[in-house]
């Protein structure tokens, strides 16, 4: 899987997985229930906000599918040396 969006900031409801990969202030901005005054807030707040393209682009390559496999082949790697 190809990221086709790499560089803009997110919106999202600050739970779960997005945790790992949304920076707030600097990659994207949380809302913290599911209400509309809250989404509201959010989208406010983003709108004001400048956000730096190549600072996120490069946050992003960290979830990138290369450097996945990558970290999971070192993963492998490192457990059946252990078990060895």
């Amino acid at each position: 899987m190809k990221l086709k969006h790499h560089g803009r900031p997110v919106i999202a409801y600050g739970k779960g997985g997005v945790l790992d990969s949304v920076i707030p202030g600097k990659t994207g901005v949380f809302f913290e229930s599911q209400t509309v005054a809250d989404l509201e807030d959010a989208i406010i707040k983003f709108e004001t906000m400048k956000f730096n393209k190549k600072e996120i682009r490069q946050h992003s390559m960290k979830f990138d599918e290369k450097e996945f496999r990558r970290k999971m082949i070192e993963f492998i790697e490192r457990a059946i040396e252990e078990r060895i």
